[in-house]
């Protein structure tokens, strides 16, 4: 979704009351705020927002989970994601907004594993953050 986007698969309309873009995909509408600029596809409840080059998250109950405060978002697996702010990386479950971890870099590597980067070596973390492998290679 774009505020300008003309799509034939997907019906953008703007609802005066709600203050809202409502879009309907899928026979189910959903609200995306006007304050948002761009909208990505919902998988797994929520999609990716960004507002001025931002990126945040939203859900398909139209709440707005993660402020588009980030410059990287990365989707995971069931409730977290990976954020990056400035210099880091943060394993940040999106329905509490917890911060889990903070590495210099973290990509998803499957299930519920992720790759972390802490100074010059790599190791493994969990979904919690905890670390499954020590970052000694």
């Amino acid at each position: 979704y774009k505020k300008e986007q003309k799509d034939d698969d997907l019906l953008v309309k703007y609802n005066v009351k709600l203050n809202s873009f409502i879009v309907k995909d899928d026979e189910k509408e959903i609200a995306i705020p006007k304050s948002v600029d761009w909208c990505g596809d919902f998988e797994e409840g929520k999609a990716l927002i960004a507002t001025n080059y931002k990126y945040g998250i939203l859900d398909v109950n139209s709440n707005i989970c993660v402020p588009c405060n980030y410059d990287e978002i990365r989707l995971g697996h069931g409730n977290v994601v990976v954020v990056k702010e400035q210099d880091k990386y943060k394993l940040l479950d999106w329905v509490n907004g917890e911060i889990k971890a903070v590495f210099d870099e973290i990509k998803h590597l499957r299930d519920s594993y992720f790759v972390f980067k802490e100074k010059w070596n790599y190791g493994v973390i969990d979904n919690d953050g905890i670390k499954i492998i020590p970052a000694h290679y």
